[in-house]
């Protein structure tokens, strides 16, 4: 998704991998910005909360834009640092870690015991995945939690960790949880080695491709899906539109500035079709993913980031939120065959979309987008 915006719009794209190092992780932003001389946009998923502030504070100095995803101190505020930096975008780790656990109780048939799998300590998706376990063991009394170990994301650690649970505990473990995929799949393994894979569920988080596919062989029982197209090419697109003046951050409330995004549980339900559509087959680079609107996936703890000028334009008719002026967009990005390129930017999604006859406070149903009595054929998500 990062990739993709990026090229859509005709700028360089640098991929940082922090390979779970904090100083590296800074050190290489740090790096970027000298070199730039702070004309970029960041869309960063910190290593550890507590790094997202020096981040910032050194995007504050060069100029450059920020975005941060997943991490950050609850005293780091993106209105704190005006112009510099724009938004915060999460996901609420509690009900996905309790989905999960939910999922591995119900592959339990309700009793056993369990061991857990958890992330770096200070990292807020481990603490939040952790306390919707500790939510879905107090309303299940006959499972019992046997151990929980922080494995700190890692997949080596997970995999020490398991062997020695099942040296320990043996045929007491009937399920085991991990705070994502990377450790559940270790699991998976140990569980391999020791003869029991697909006799004792594992959950996962992530929705990663291997994680799909060890569900559909009935190895893992779960995970959740975080649609990564849209992480990346919104956290870009948000930066990047704050950076060209597109928008002003610091005239848009406080919940259009640090909101959270919606996963999707994966189960033995639904993993093939998931997989069709989203693994098997790449998914498409669609203008919603990552120039549309933000989802809201419920009526309190996400809000959308709206594009300034989008209007509730009165009855059967929702606000559509989008960023990217329709100036900027590419025929190859999902465009209708024959329509045009330079489409004025007063045509932009949400200035006349039509919502199908529902109420638009409540109402993600997909909308048709209208230009000068034009169908454009975008899908648009009201909120």
């Amino acid at each position: 998704g990062g990739a993709a915006f990026a090229k859509s719009v005709g700028a360089d794209y640098v991929t940082l991998v922090t390979e779970g190092n904090s100083e590296k992780g800074i050190a290489d932003i740090k790096a970027i910005l000298a070199k730039t001389n702070g004309n970029c946009v960041i869309n960063v998923d910190p290593n550890d909360s507590p790094d997202a502030r020096p981040i910032v504070e050194a995007c504050k100095a060069a100029g450059a834009t920020v975005v941060t995803q997943w991490n950050k101190p609850n005293d780091l505020h993106p209105w704190d640092f005006d112009p510099n930096y724009i938004a915060h975008i999460s996901f609420s780790g509690v009900p996905y870690g309790k989905a999960m656990a939910e999922t591995l109780i119900k592959s339990m048939g309700g009793k056993g015991g369990i061991v857990a799998l958890g992330g770096i300590e200070s990292n807020v998706p481990a603490i939040e995945r952790k306390k919707g376990l500790d939510e879905a063991l107090k309303a299940n009394p006959d499972v019992k939690l046997l151990d929980y170990q922080v494995a700190n994301w890692s997949a080596t650690e997970a995999l020490e960790k398991t062997n020695a649970w099942l040296t320990q505990f043996g045929d007491k473990i009937t399920g085991i949880w991990a705070a994502n995929d990377d450790m559940g799949l270790a699991a998976v393994e140990a569980l391999r080695a020791a003869g029991k894979a697909g006799k004792v569920p594992v959950t996962g988080i992530d929705g990663i491709q291997l994680a799909v596919e060890a569900i559909l062989k009935k190895e893992m029982a779960g995970t959740v899906a975080w649609d990564p197209y849209w992480q990346g090419g919104m956290g870009l697109s948000i930066g990047y539109h704050a950076k060209t003046g597109t928008f002003d951050p610091s005239k848009e409330p406080k919940d259009h500035r640090e909101f959270y995004g919606k996963g999707v549980t994966i189960t033995a339900e639904n993993a093939q079709s998931f997989y069709d559509s989203n693994v098997k087959t790449e998914p498409e680079a669609r203008l919603e993913r990552y120039l549309g609107p933000l989802q809201r996936s419920d009526p309190v703890r996400l809000r959308s980031f709206g594009r300034p000028g989008a209007r509730d334009a009165g009855p059967g008719i929702g606000r559509c939120y989008v960023l990217v002026p329709a100036r900027k967009l590419k025929t190859r990005l999902d465009r209708p065959k024959g329509a045009s390129a330079s489409i004025e930017p007063a045509c932009a999604f949400g200035q006349k979309s039509v919502h199908p006859g529902t109420d638009p406070l409540t109402s993600l149903g997909p909308t048709k987008c209208i230009c000068n009595g034009e169908d454009l054929g975008f899908r648009c998500s009201c909120a």
